[in-house]
């Protein structure tokens, strides 16, 4: 009874994706909550729950690089483009999955942001946590979120310590893939009304090459159909290692 109890604790705190994976309703939900002795997030807890619909809709833009995270920018959800692209993060958990910690922290990964692009991203990214933690006061994972963040970044306690609030929309990156090479996208950010979760979707700078159908790059089918297909199919944790290729000479930035 308890290694079982265990078990759901681990499901339900988010240490093992077998929530996302079984696409439970939300009286499911909650019934997994009860069965795992954990109380049910409320009022001041930030939510990490995909509804049925948000995964039909993730896994029907199938064309479209789509990642899903919390309000505290923990990766909770992608389909397999997103994860050909940037790196299949199967295999990460906890901080590590999360987009503010591997970017203060200066976690290996693909994805850069010029010198330009970069301070706008960090003042806007800490803005939009800030707004997070004064909506989520009570979830302890978002507290040390934040504390471990300011400990480890000066830059992130100094935008912290400036009190900026507001609402990160959208952005420009680079992202160095080991074949396609450097493959620029503008994200933009859509959040969901309720679940307060960030869907973000990659898609082409204006004057990018875009395929016949004109929706998305001319890289987009070298990279779909071999490499998607691997990704989609994969059970077991990601083995592969982030591309050693150089980027230009600007810090690397989370997914």
């Amino acid at each position: 009874m308890d290694e079982g109890r265990r078990g759901l604790h681990r499901i339900v705190t988010g240490d093992v994706d077998l929530e996302r994976a079984l696409r439970l309703t939300d009286a499911e939900r909650e019934h997994l909550f009860v069965l795992a002795g954990q109380p049910l997030p409320g009022p001041g807890i930030m939510p990490a729950h995909l509804t049925p619909g948000l995964q039909r809709l993730l896994d029907q833009l199938s064309g479209t690089p789509v990642s899903v995270y919390d309000a505290g920018w923990t990766l909770l959800a992608w389909n397999p483009l997103w994860a050909a692209l940037v790196g299949d993060p199967a295999g990460s958990r906890g901080r590590d999955r999360n987009v503010l910690w591997r970017h203060f922290t200066g976690a290996d990964g693909r994805v850069t942001h010029t010198p330009e692009d970069q301070p706008r991203f960090e003042a806007s990214a800490v803005a939009d946590l800030r707004a997070a933690a004064a909506r989520y006061p009570r979830d302890p994972g978002l507290r040390d979120l934040v504390a471990g963040l300011r400990a480890a970044s000066p830059r992130f306690a100094e935008l912290w310590d400036g009190h900026g609030v507001g609402t990160h929309e959208r952005d420009r990156k680079t992202v160095h893939h080991p074949e396609l090479g450097p493959v620029t996208v503008d994200c933009d950010v859509l959040t969901t009304v309720g679940s307060d979760l960030r869907v973000v979707a990659f898609t082409a700078p204006p004057g990018s090459a875009r395929t016949s159908s004109g929706c998305w790059p001319s890289w987009a089918p070298r990279i779909s159909p071999r490499v998607c297909s691997v990704v989609a199919t994969r059970r077991s944790p990601c083995t592969s290692r982030p591309s050693r290729t150089p980027p230009p000479p600007t810090r690397r930035s989370p997914r």
